[in-house]
């Protein structure tokens, strides 16, 4: 029986060897997709894909496959298009059966989003796709600080005009 978080004992509790994901170059194999309503509004459906990261960890990516939104189910279906390229999925414009997915393994660009609206937390997202242990994935510039304490390694080019 729980008796409150003040008694909570973790004297016996082990952690697991677990890491925590890191910016940048990551590869991924899927290791479950399944279509569900969206949380935020039943009538729209989401593929989500559930991947493990390879030295540790998982990640999670939700396509928009049917929205009211149609520049969210378009952005969501390019998305998901360009992970099956990436994949080498057999047949990335009518991929069929959801399980097709799962064992897929590709190499990603994972940076921090943009804030949460309700939280203001930061979570990595994929932002770029590569084929699996593809030598010319390039992590992208990740974003610039939103505490406005970033500081800059280039100056700013001059426009004449």
């Amino acid at each position: 029986m729980f008796e409150g978080f003040d008694k909570l004992d973790l004297s016996d509790t082990e952690v697991s060897g677990g890491s925590i994901l890191e910016a940048g170059i990551n590869h991924l194999t899927c290791t479950e997709a399944e279509v569900n309503p969206a949380a935020s509004n039943p009538s729209n459906m989401v593929l989500l894909c559930k991947f493990a990261v390879e030295g540790g960890g998982e990640i999670r990516n939700y396509f928009n496959i049917h929205n009211s939104n149609e520049q969210a189910e378009r952005i969501g279906k390019e998305q998901l298009k360009r992970f099956l390229i990436a994949a080498d999925h057999p047949t990335p414009d009518k991929p069929g059966d959801v399980s097709s997915l799962k064992g897929l393994k590709v190499t990603v660009d994972l940076q921090l989003g943009k804030p949460r609206k309700d939280t203001g937390q930061q979570y990595l997202e994929i932002k770029r796709w590569f084929k699996y242990m593809d030598e010319g994935a390039k992590s992208s510039n990740p974003p610039a600080s939103s505490k406005g304490d970033s500081t800059s390694d280039f100056e700013e080019d001059k426009i004449p005009f």
